[in-house]
């Protein structure tokens, strides 16, 4: 397989996406990131690049997408994302100079989680935010974040001691953004 990935960057940036569903026959699978005019502010480029080569090199800079139809069946258990002139930023919280574009809730990191796990979400302006953590039931098991929050992004750490194991939801609501994601608890 011909790679797009430009040899003569300097990577700074490379880590794997794993797929946690992979039990499940015909499952598929959606990755979404933000927009090339986000991506621009963090780093030069970005690829993602799929292990088995059944699917070729993505330049995350032409589309924000991808959709992977029957990833178990097809034995695609993880994706390498590869970002080259990484920009340095310190704290995600304090990036004053940078207002997304998009509404974004990230998948959580770790997933599964024991104990903890990060959640990083985005808001394009100023707006009551919301961010719960529900069961299988849909009972609230956490409140995240509740208040009026600026344009930006934002990271929140839950701390999942007091739950069983299990398949856990969480959901944020910004002004007209909604959006749920699901994450597991392995203890």
């Amino acid at each position: 397989m011909t790679s797009v990935v430009p040899p003569n960057f300097n990577q700074l940036d490379t880590f794997r996406l794993f797929f946690s569903d992979f039990f499940f026959t015909n499952s598929d699978i959606t990755i979404k990131w933000p927009m090339p005019e986000y991506l621009v502010q963090r780093c030069d480029s970005m690829f993602l690049v799929e292990s088995t080569g059944q699917i070729p090199p993505i330049d995350a800079f032409t589309i924000d997408s991808i959709a992977i139809t029957d990833a178990g069946d097809r034995n695609i258990r993880y994706l390498l994302i590869y970002k080259y002139g990484c920009k340095i930023i310190d704290n995600v919280n304090e990036d004053k100079g940078i207002i997304p574009t998009t509404y974004i809730l990230e998948q959580n990191y770790p997933n599964p989680l024991n104990p903890s796990t990060q959640i990083i979400y985005s808001i394009t302006k100023a707006t009551e935010v919301t961010l719960k953590v529900y069961d299988v039931l849909g009972r609230e098991i956490a409140l995240l974040v509740d208040e009026r929050k600026q344009a930006g992004e934002y990271k929140v750490t839950w701390i999942a001691e007091d739950v069983p194991s299990g398949v856990y939801f969480y959901r944020i609501v910004a002004g007209d953004f909604i959006e749920t994601k699901k994450m597991v608890v392995i203890k």
